[in-house]
C-alpha cells in the first residue's frame, strides 16, 4: 500500500474504533465511553381541571380515546453520549405527547433489568434506545418505536385517525 491509503486506512480505524456503536448499547454489548443516565423526570400528572373545565371537572375539549392503556420505555443506564441523547430526547418527547392525558409508563434498562426487558424483545425485538412499547388494556402489543423519537411519531400511535 502507498503511504497516503496507510495514512487514510488509520484515520478510518481510529474513527470506527472511538465511535459509538448504538446497535452494541441495544444489545447490551459493551461500548465506548459510558454515561451514566440522569435521574429521569416520573411523568407528569394530567392537571386537576383542563382550561375551559366547569365545577365538575368536564372540558369543552378533551383529549381523543387512546387504544393504549400502557407503556413500557426502554433504555439505559450506562450508555454512551449519543444513546443517552437519543433517551433523553424520546422520554421528553414522551412527555410532550402525554401532556394532559394519564397512560402508566413503566421504564425499564436494558442492561440492569435484562430479565425484565426479555418478554418485550419477545414481543418484538429492538436494536436502537430507546425502545418504546405501546401496550392495550389486556397487556397487548400494538406498536413500538425505537431510537430517538418524536412527540409526533407518539401521538400518531396514541391516537390513530386523529
Amino acid at each position: 500500500m502507498r503511504r497516503i491509503e496507510l495514512v487514510v486506512v488509520g484515520f478510518l480505524a481510529v474513527a470506527a474504533l472511538s465511535s459509538c456503536n448504538r446497535q452494541a448499547e441495544a444489545n447490551n454489548s459493551p461500548g465506548s465511553s459510558a454515561t451514566p443516565r440522569a435521574p429521569m423526570a416520573p411523568p407528569a400528572p394530567p392537571p386537576a381541571t383542563a382550561p375551559g373545565a366547569d365545577s365538575t371537572g368536564a372540558t369543552a375539549v378533551s383529549a381523543p380515546a387512546s387504544p393504549v392503556a400502557r407503556i413500557v420505555f426502554i433504555g439505559k443506564e450506562n450508555a454512551c453520549q449519543c444513546t443517552r441523547a437519543a433517551i433523553d430526547a424520546s422520554w421528553a418527547a414522551l412527555q410532550e405527547a402525554l401532556a394532559g392525558v394519564s397512560i402508566p409508563i413503566e421504564q425499564l434498562y436494558q442492561d440492569t433489568q435484562a430479565a425484565q426487558v426479555a418478554p418485550y424483545k419477545e414481543l418484538q425485538a429492538f436494536f436502537a434506545l430507546p425502545a418504546i412499547y405501546f401496550l392495550d388494556a389486556s397487556g397487548g402489543f400494538l406498536n413500538q418505536l425505537q431510537g430517538e423519537v418524536t412527540a409526533g411519531q407518539i401521538r400518531a400511535i396514541l391516537f390513530p385517525g386523529s
